[in-house]
């Protein structure tokens, strides 16, 4: 859904006008504060985590990234201290990309891009795994004489080849391989290959069966290079059409705009067994396992099911300028940062976000969960690409949004059990400010790497429930290790919040009362059964802040 072209912008820190995307950082700041158990009937507002209640185990395979083409690679110190999991190289590029010459057929032209082994040598020295993405479209760069020619002509049969010798002759050693990017948005990402018509891209049948054969040959090839087919994982469909409710971007057989409701589609698939794109689709591959003339060995088709999510804050789609605002005429920060609702809650009403269903309950992520469970119950959920606002040009965002959005997202995420999280995007061209980067030029490091830094660091191990009465205005999260829980902590209000923290193991103990900085994330490091004679606990904290943004409380 994202554009990844280069322009410069400017963001509005404080009331200064600035040419970057990220304000004048003092960086994560670490500090120690006291313990302290007695209770404050001044202070009402509270935060108790429970120990006994658990979830998923978060650690540094958690988080990730992805690597920007067109950009010189990240400085490898940054991306060590960023402290990622796996990196994914992959997007609309790599759908028109030949791995035999390295060449990559868009719509802009032709681009040289790093080749695979290069890529390879790149992630050893990041010390991180790769997600590399299969051209699952079929249109690749042939070289003939003198010209380069787009041709459909990357089928199964070629990315079996490619297994055979990355892995088998190369002995690369790729273990993660992502079938496409965002094929509902062929038609419009790849308009030059003529594959589809302007208003109507691939069906729904065509590219699952498409994707079936590419699985099969994936593993085929992996068997015959180690004899374990399953030590390569696949991940897919890496849908992002959130505005289309999740469907294809099929009119002519899949959907039609619904007639009652503006913006929304009606689908039937399966000879309408089914109304939606993804139940359908993880039940062809549940399917597909079980038919020997389709897949004879019976290889599992999916491994970590993946999509992509932008939410969009604008009223006009075609205008990067036009932010939500308030009834005063300010960016409706408080109501934007709300937002992150629709990930997990299923009461939430979405009124402004234009990438889902306006006047709707989207619920994202629990219900890929319900479909996985109901359809496909040995994959994964990822969320392989994330980040506030679709367009590269869209720089004029409050500069406190998009970092409180990905920590509030980071904690809902790790919380409702989704497996891995990619932050858009590692870095970005030297100078072109795409409000996304986390590390300007590849050597910048920009607010959006120290939220993310923040969690890669300081926020590990097993995850506990926690309880707070603060509404949406201020969230907790938090992981337990054998002595230490780590409470992550985001203040959507730009006004200052105290809370005190009690620890619930057996009985419930206040150990903490904490001032939460105004438009900040702090990370808690306490002691599981702090004595009391306890020296302190760690806090690691950014927010307004450090980032040099005044805390306007104006912002409603």
């Amino acid at each position: 859904m994202k554009k990844s072209l280069a322009l410069n912008a400017a963001l509005f820190c404080g009331s200064l006008l600035i040419t970057a995307t990220a304000c004048s950082s003092t960086g994560i700041v670490r500090s120690t504060e006291a313990y302290n158990f007695n209770e404050r009937k001044d202070v009402t507002s509270k935060i108790v985590v429970d120990l006994s209640k658990k979830g998923q185990t978060i650690d540094r395979a958690f988080y990730g990234s992805h690597l920007d083409s067109f950009s010189q690679p990240p400085a490898a110190n940054l991306v060590q201290e960023l402290g990622i999991g796996r990196i994914r190289i992959g997007g609309n590029e790599y759908d028109v990309f030949n791995w035999k010459n390295n060449l990559s057929y868009t719509k802009t032209g032709v681009h040289n891009l790093l080749g695979l082994g290069g890529i390879s040598a790149l992630l050893r020295e990041y010390k991180v795994g790769g997600i590399f993405q299969i051209n699952l479209s079929g249109y690749q760069p042939i070289l003939e004489g003198n010209s380069v020619v787009l041709k459909n002509s990357f089928n199964a049969e070629s990315a079996y080849e490619m297994i055979k010798v990355l892995n088998g002759q190369l002995k690369l050693g790729i273990t993660d391989i992502s079938l496409g990017n965002e094929p509902e948005q062929w038609h419009e990402t790849h308009p030059h290959t003529k594959a589809y018509s302007e208003d109507s891209g691939i069906s729904a049948d065509e590219y699952i069966e498409r994707y079936i054969a590419f699985a099969v040959a994936v593993r085929q090839a992996q068997e015959e290079n180690n004899g374990d087919a399953n030590s390569i994982k696949i991940w897919g469909p890496e849908i992002s059409s959130s505005w289309l409710d999740w469907n294809t971007g099929n009119f002519t057989k899949d959907c039609q705009w619904s007639p009652t409701v503006r913006g929304q589609v009606d689908c039937k698939y399966g000879d309408g067994s089914f109304t939606h794109f993804i139940p359908y689709f993880l039940d062809r591959l549940a399917k597909a396992e079980k038919d020997p003339a389709v897949n004879p060995k019976g290889y599992k088709l999916l491994d970590n099911f993946a999509f992509h999510y932008y939410p969009n804050f604008r009223t006009k789609i075609d205008d990067v300028n036009s932010i939500v605002k308030d009834a005063e005429g300010r960016q409706w920060v408080s109501k934007i940062l709300e937002g992150t609702r629709l990930l997990h809650d299923s009461t939430y009403t979405n009124t402004i976000d234009i990438s889902s269903y306006r006047n709707a309950n989207p619920n994202i992520i629990p219900r890929m969960k319900g479909w996985l469970k109901a359809y496909y119950p040995n994959a994964k959920l990822v969320i392989n690409e994330f980040a506030v606002d679709s367009d590269w040009r869209s720089n004029t965002y409050h500069p406190i949004i998009r970092p409180l959005y990905i920590a509030d997202t980071l904690g809902i995420a790790a919380k409702e059990g989704v497996s891995f999280f990619n932050n858009f995007a590692l870095s970005n061209k030297e100078g072109s400010n795409i409000p996304w980067a986390m590390l300007e030029g590849g050597t910048k490091k920009t607010n959006n790497f120290y939220t993310y830094a923040l969690y890669t660091n300081h926020f590990k191990g097993t995850m506990v429930s926690t309880d707070d009465n603060m509404g949406d205005v201020v969230n907790a999260y938090a992981t337990a290790g054998a002595q230490f829980v780590n409470v992550a902590i985001v203040n959507k209000s730009p006004a200052d919040k105290t809370v005190q923290i009690y620890i619930k193991n057996g009985n419930t103990r206040k150990v903490a009362t904490y001032v939460v900085p105004g438009w900040s994330t702090s990370i808690l490091k306490l002691e599981q059964n702090p004595s009391r004679f306890a020296k302190g606990f760690e806090v690691n904290k950014f927010g307004a802040d450090q980032m040099g943004i005044a805390k306007d409380t104006n912002y409603k």
